[in-house]
């Protein structure tokens, strides 16, 4: 299965537009502050609120990053190479993920 770099390039600017239109909502979305409820559980409940909304914002940052990184793989001309053995990954699990940076011996743990 030949891997089409220009096919991947596009699905890889399009999930980071999406990640970044995400990101966007989700700093938009986490406003107040905690202290301004009228009662405990309302500070409780905002501050749970927070914290998870800024566990999607680091998380879909860690995603953007790994985005830009593999667009910047195909800039250089390294894309599809696996960044720990210097392997190439195979055609079909960059089909499936296409921002992996890691053959899949690498990827297991």
């Amino acid at each position: 299965m030949p891997v089409h770099v220009d096919e991947l390039r596009t699905q890889l600017m399009a999930q980071k537009q999406h990640l970044e239109a995400a990101i966007t909502d989700q700093t938009t979305a986490s406003g107040a502050s905690i202290g301004y409820g009228n009662h405990m559980a309302e500070d409780a409940n905002y501050a749970y609120e927070q914290t998870k909304s800024l566990a999607l914002q680091q998380n879909l940052k860690e995603l953007l990053l790994q985005v830009n990184e593999a667009l910047q793989r195909l800039d250089d001309g390294v894309y599809g190479v696996c960044v720990n053995c210097g392997k190439s990954v195979d055609p079909a699990r960059l089909q499936a993920i296409p921002d992996t940076s890691l053959c899949l011996r690498c990827a297991r743990p």
